[in-house]
């Protein structure tokens, strides 16, 4: 009875899998026996068995689609569309149904329903024509899905329209003080050297981390959202509560004017995209000495100028100065001078080393597209970096703040389309930097963000506005909502990625409860694994070591290790080689030593699950590396497999040289004695 429950269960949840496969795979039994028609068969059973793999995933994908998806069609751009394509091909492998249980018993259900069709056709002609209906009116459906994605865009403009509508009041400038205020674009801090990614795709804000005072590295910081507009506009926004309540929403541009500061903007951004329609929601108020017609459209009514350029313009200002950027948008070459990128060399790991079992070798320039995105991050390190020199060298207290809109997944090649959601597309940079002259006059301010630039406390980029205000020393008659990046007060509203889908509201909720878990709020799909482990470690990691399973390729080690705490990694002794993949996989040349180098920057715990340990000869050239590396990462585990338990006293020498090191170690108790002891404790 139990069996049949959950067959019934399974078929429910995948009813119009069933039918819809069913009806294409009927279609193709009636063109090959009634109409001899063999190309329409083939094409009708080609529809069905894609349907069968890839109906469920499309449905998911689909229902997922919100306004913000929508937003770049307000300015359509061919080439970036392209891109965009092209970044889609991930998501078809992402969509395909496991090969388990459930996609054999819908397969087996949809051959058995398309018999029973079939033969109702050839019994009864009319079936015919209502199976057609049913077919059209679920093309008709996810037609419907998709407008209603867009509709729910349009009206997210309308709702930004409502939001700005009050002009800001009781702000006061007390001081003079040169602010840059440099906004990147698509940058990831997961593939920045300046957070621990082992290529070296920053050298030069490498060197100022290491060399100024007055260079302050935010870990654990998040975009508000995976799309330029959403995220800017909450990120530069100055939310207060009036009495009452009321939430007032006032631009950075119009607060910063009514402080009576004139501000300027340098932006990159390009005539096309959402951002251009947008950008005046917060940056009314600002210079930006253009023709009516381009005003909130930046520096690139002037076409084609790349990043560099305009910044020595922005440069040349004093008072707060924004500057945009767009190198880092793909297609990532198109938005760089080669000649100020340098190309990083790849370690030489297989395809299934680098990006996991997960995706296909054949997706078309997921190895390209890593490498052109590492090129425009050292671009970008040119620029920064010669911005915060720049602030340095200036006689006046003067400050710098460098972040991102949002991040990239190349690793995963999505970019960062809000639907398919993976961690990286929220982690982001944020670099604060004071010059002497600043952190002489005002070091109390310097002080207290010093302070909170070690803290492991998650930050939103929504609280850049309060920062630039408290920076720049501005009076605010009214109590602002949003904590500062100095502040560890509690967020008022800890989610990310707020969205209207087509399956309704949802939001990444960023605040665990340990009884309740996450909050009221719901994220399409579930909060994604990489997500939830972060958020569980930040909350237990008083108490508790939590690590990321299986990090057995260099992007899922990557992400794991800018994520979390710990790291957990299968390692098999190949003769000299330490390889970390799971038997009865092949190596695929991600070795021990990447994982070290991943795990270096943040000092990392690991926890190595050997396979072949109970030799000990492996054992030893196990002990041999840690040996010489353990001080390199955090806290070592070094797990036995259950077969070392009878072979102890041959290992004993190799643990004593895992001990001297600090390094924990355990095994597994064989099952076969595992169950007896347990159900005899006093004679086992």
């Amino acid at each position: 009875m139990e069996i049949l429950a959950k067959i019934f269960e399974k078929s429910g949840a995948n009813v119009e899998i069933v039918l819809i496969s069913a009806i294409l795979l009927a279609f193709s039994w009636h063109f090959l026996f009634t109409r001899r028609n063999y190309l329409a068969a083939s094409a009708m059973l080609a529809s069905g068995s894609v349907a069968l793999v890839y109906l469920g995933g499309i449905l998911a994908w689909a229902s997922g689609l919100g306004g913000d998806s929508f937003l770049e069609i307000n300015s359509f751009d061919l080439t970036e569309a392209l891109f965009w394509i092209s970044t889609f091909f991930s998501t078809a492998s992402q969509m395909l149904a496991p090969l388990n249980k459930t996609t054999l018993l819908i397969a087996v259900e949809a051959l058995l329903l398309s018999a029973a069709l079939h033969l109702a056709m050839r019994w009864r002609p009319v079936v015919l024509r209502g199976l057609t209906f049913v077919l059209a009116a679920h093309v008709l459906y996810l037609a419907h899905l998709g407008y209603t994605g867009f509709a729910s865009g349009r009206e997210d403009v309308n709702a930004m329209r409502r939001q700005y509508q009050q002009h800001p009041s009781g702000f006061v400038s007390t001081e003079d003080i040169d602010l840059f205020v440099y906004i990147g674009e698509s940058l990831s801090s997961l593939n920045m050297s300046l957070y621990g990614y082992p290529l070296p795709t920053t050298p030069h804000l490498d060197k100022l981390h290491q060399t100024d005072a007055g260079f302050l590295l935010f870990d654990k910081v998040r975009s508000t959202h995976t799309h330029t507009s959403p995220s800017l506009l909450r990120a530069l926004t100055v939310t207060s509560k009036e009495h009452g309540g009321t939430l007032m929403h006032w631009g950075i541009g119009g607060v910063l004017r009514q402080a009576g500061l004139t501000t300027h903007l340098h932006s990159a951004q390009p005539l096309n995209g959402s951002w251009a329609n947008f950008s005046h929601f917060v940056f009314d108020g600002l210079n930006l000495n253009l023709p009516k017609e381009n005003r909130y459209k930046g520096n690139f009514a002037t076409p084609e100028i790349k990043d560099h350029l305009l910044l020595e313009k922005a440069l040349t200002g004093s008072g707060v100065v924004f500057f945009q950027s767009y190198a880092g948008h793909g297609p990532y070459l198109d938005h760089i001078e080669p000649s100020m990128s340098v190309q990083i060399e790849k370690p030489t790991i297989n395809f299934s080393g680098t990006y996991g079992s997960y995706f296909s070798e054949h997706l078309p320039k997921l190895r390209q597209n890593a490498a052109d995105y590492d090129r425009a991050t050292t671009y970008i390190d040119r620029n920064v970096s010669h911005a915060i020199k720049n602030i340095q060298s200036r006689s006046k207290p003067a400050a710098l703040i460098f972040f991102s809109d949002h991040g990239e997944s190349v690793y995963a090649n999505s970019a960062h389309e809000s639907s398919k959601f993976i961690d990286e597309m929220s982690t982001v940079p944020m670099v604060l930097f004071f010059n002497e002259a600043y952190r002489k006059k005002y070091p109390s301010t310097f002080s207290r963000y010093r302070k909170s630039s070690f803290l492991k406390q998650t930050k939103l980029l929504d609280q850049i506005s309060p920062t630039i205000l408290d920076i720049l020393h501005i009076l605010s008659s009214s109590q602002l909502d949003v904590p500062t990046l100095a502040s560890s007060s509690k967020h008022p509203r800890p989610y990310i990625i707020e969205r209207n889908t087509v399956s309704g509201p949802s939001r990444l909720d960023l605040e665990y409860d340990s009884e309740s878990g996450f909050s009221k709020a719901h994220f399409f799909g579930g909060t994604p694994d990489p997500t939830f482990i972060s958020l569980i470690g930040e909350k237990f990691s008083d108490t508790n070591t939590i690590c990321y399973h299986r990090s057995n390729s260099f992007a899922k080690a990557l992400r794991a290790a800018s994520l979390n705490g710990c790291l957990e990694f299968d390692l098999v002794v190949d003769g000299d080689a330490l390889n970390v993949y799971h038997p009865p996989t092949t190596p695929t040349g991600f070795r021990i030593e990447h994982i070290f180098s991943i795990a270096a920057a943040r000092k990392n715990s690991l926890w190595i699950d050997s396979k072949n340990l109970s030799d000990p000869i492996a054992c030893d050239k196990l002990a041999t590396y840690l040996e010489s590396n353990h001080a390199r990462v955090g806290q070592l585990l070094v797990e036995f497999p259950w077969d070392a338990s009878s072979r102890l006293i041959e290992l004993q020498s190799c643990g004593t040289r895992l001990k001297a090191i600090n390094a924990r170690t355990s095994y597994y108790v064989p099952t076969h004695f595992l169950v007896p002891c347990s159900e005899n404790p006093i004679k086992n």
